[in-house]
């Protein structure tokens, strides 16, 4: 690393708080998949719903128009 031997204590600290700094960007990045997941089953469900919601809504409509 081209460090002189007086240099390496504060190079080991700094390298391993790099490290630490990755576990924990691995850790968050899990965190944030595990969201994206939650987030696209609740959007899967509210889109059900709401197809659901319009399927009956043309239905009443088309029953109003023909009466």
């Amino acid at each position: 690393h081209g460090v002189l031997p007086d240099d390496l204590g504060s190079l080991a600290e700094e390298l391993r708080g790099k490290l630490g700094a990755l576990d924990a960007g691995a850790a968050s990045l899990a965190a944030l998949k595990a969201g994206v997941a939650e987030a696209e089953a609740a959007y899967v469900a509210a889109a059900g719903a709401l197809t659901a919601a319009r399927v009956e809504a043309a239905g009443r409509l088309d029953a109003a128009m023909g009466a």
